[in-house]
C-alpha cells in the first residue's frame, strides 16, 4: 500500500508520471547535496522538469521529497529548491515560493495537504547575509537556508 506521499504525488494529474522511490527523481548533483536514512524516505518527485514542458516560463520549484522520521511516524514533503544562495537570489526564491503555494493548492490539493518544509539548498558557494531583510521575510514564511548540503530529519 503506497504512503501518503507516493498517494498524493499519483492522485496529481501532472505528477503522477513522476513520482520516484527513494532520491531517484532528483538529477546527480542534487542528490549527492541530501543525506536521509533510505528507510525513512517514501518517494520523490522532481517538479521542475515533470511541468517544464507545460509552464517553461513560470518560477517552478525543484523537488519534493517524501519523509517519514522515526520518532513520530508523521509523512512529510520536503519542498527542496536547489539554487545559487547569494542576497540577490532571494527575490527569485520569493517568487518560486509563491508560485508552488499557487500551483500545488491548485493543482495538487492533497500533496499540499501534507506537513511541509521549505528548503533551500546552495547549489554552490553560500553567500547570504544572515541579517538581510529577504532572508529574513523567507525565514518567517518557512523557508530555511541550509548552505549546500541537507539532511532530513
Amino acid at each position: 500500500m503506497p504512503g501518503q506521499f507516493e498517494a498524493s504525488v499519483k492522485a496529481c494529474a501532472a505528477l503522477s508520471q513522476h513520482y520516484q522511490v527513494g532520491l531517484q527523481a532528483l538529477r546527480q548533483a542534487d542528490k549527492e547535496r541530501i543525506q536521509v536514512n533510505g528507510r525513512q524516505l517514501t518517494g520523490s518527485v522532481d517538479v521542475d522538469s515533470a511541468l517544464a514542458g507545460t509552464l517553461p516560463n513560470a518560477p517552478r520549484w525543484d523537488y519534493g521529497i517524501g519523509h517519514r522520521p522515526r520518532r513520530n511516524g508523521a509523512e512529510a514533503v520536503h519542498w527542496v529548491e536547489v539554487h545559487p544562495a547569494t542576497d540577490g537570489e532571494v527575490k527569485v526564491i520569493e517568487a518560486k515560493l509563491d508560485w508552488l503555494a499557487n500551483w500545488a493548492g491548485a493543482h495538487a490539493p492533497a500533496l499540499w495537504a501534507m506537513k511541509r518544509r521549505y528548503v533551500w539548498v546552495s547549489s554552490g558557494n553560500t553567500h547570504l547575509t544572515p541579517t538581510a531583510p529577504g532572508l529574513r521575510r523567507l525565514a518567517q514564511r518557512g523557508v530555511k537556508n541550509v548552505g549546500s548540503r541537507y539532511t532530513l530529519v
